[in-house]
């Protein structure tokens, strides 16, 4: 009889891992006031599948710009588990502006790219455009009106929150008022209000009594000298001397007034 010899057949079998990533979250940075060039930007990133994913390229845009591309390796990241990550490379938010920023991962054989990429508006919000009363000068005990503007609420270092305050102080003082708009963007303003010294004048008549036959009297002893002197009861009227033959007997008072710096 023939012997008959088979032919022999090679069986293989490829394993199929079902890789399944993607960034599930942007953690920072987010919608501020006082965003950077240099923030850090750090995503979630999350296995979807049955498979541990032990390296991995994750990805991300500003406004669609280019792609910044970097590799995470030595991951041990089982089904289901989550870990963070913040990339190199910042991104700069410095301009007052909304950036859309997309971020994904790169994953060879990922069996569902529909879970990939995650994408988010962030908000460098404008800070108020805030203002406030000029600098001024004041007599001693005079009060005056301070305004701020451009915001929707206000802080003052006084602990008024009015846009609007008076103080009356003793001495220069400088006042400050946080101003917060809607976004809860908050700027500082300063306003310094310099009290001025009243004058101190000072004259003393060198009588007490005159009678109607006495001379006339020139007011010349004060101190400081460039003011004025008048009847009490008569302010509009300045006098320089007082002449007895004039009065009706009476108690009259005469006062000194002096003016420096305009401040009475």
């Amino acid at each position: 009889g023939e012997l008959y010899l088979a032919p022999a057949y090679l069986a293989s079998q490829n394993t199929k891992f079902n890789y399944d990533a993607g960034v599930s979250a942007i953690i920072s940075p987010s919608s501020d006031c006082d965003l950077s060039a240099n923030e850090a930007l750090e995503i979630e990133i999350t296995n979807y599948g049955t498979t541990t994913i032990t390296n991995l390229d994750v990805a991300y845009t500003v406004n669609g710009g280019a792609a910044v591309v970097e590799t995470l390796n030595g991951l041990n990241l089982s089904s289901g588990a989550t870990t963070s990550y913040t990339f190199s490379q910042t991104i700069d938010l410095s301009i007052e502006t909304t950036y859309t920023i997309e971020t994904y991962t790169i994953i060879t054989d990922d069996i569902d790219s529909g879970n990939d990429a995650t994408s988010e508006n962030i908000t460098h919000f404008t800070l108020p455009e805030s203002a406030i009363s000029p600098d001024i000068e004041i007599c001693e005990g005079e009060s005056t009106t301070l305004i701020a503007t451009g915001g929707i609420s206000y802080s003052w270092n006084t602990g008024a929150t009015t846009a609007q305050i008076t103080v009356t102080p003793n001495t220069t003082t400088t006042y400050s008022v946080d101003v917060t708009n809607s976004n809860g963007c908050i700027t500082s303003e300063e306003v310094t209000v310099t009290v001025k010294l009243l004058p101190t004048p000072t004259f003393v008549l060198p009588f007490e009594e005159v009678t109607t036959a006495d001379s006339q009297i020139n007011l010349d002893m004060e101190t400081p000298s460039g003011g004025i002197y008048y009847y009490a009861t008569s302010p509009e009227t300045p006098i320089t001397s007082i002449d007895p033959s004039a009065l009706t007997p009476g108690t009259y008072t005469v006062v000194y007034q002096i003016t420096e710096n305009d401040c009475l």
